[in-house]
């Protein structure tokens, strides 16, 4: 994932677009992924229902840093503790 810093204080951490690997960057983070192989585009809200392709409970490691070409990058390890295939999303 890349890392975002705000260019008005230069070194410090953009508070909106940082804001995922703020939530990640500790080791032994729990997170939930889910995958969807449908019509839907990425960005549309889950609903009741809709099929889920697969989801997981990941445990994260430490960040590691990867070569971005000039850019800032880390790559976040994880190791899944349980996982799931074609389930169905439940109602929020």
């Amino acid at each position: 994932m890349f890392r975002y810093f705000a260019s008005a204080t230069p070194g410090q951490a953009d508070a909106t677009a940082d804001t995922l690997f703020a939530a990640l960057k500790a080791k032994g983070t729990t997170v939930w992924v889910y995958a969807r192989e449908t019509a839907k585009k990425s960005t549309d809200p889950w609903a009741e229902d809709d099929e889920i392709r697969y989801g997981a409970e990941v445990l994260t490691d430490r960040p590691q840093k990867a070569d971005a070409g000039g850019f800032i990058k880390r790559v976040i390890p994880g190791k899944v503790q349980r996982d799931w295939t074609d389930i169905a999303a439940a109602a929020a």
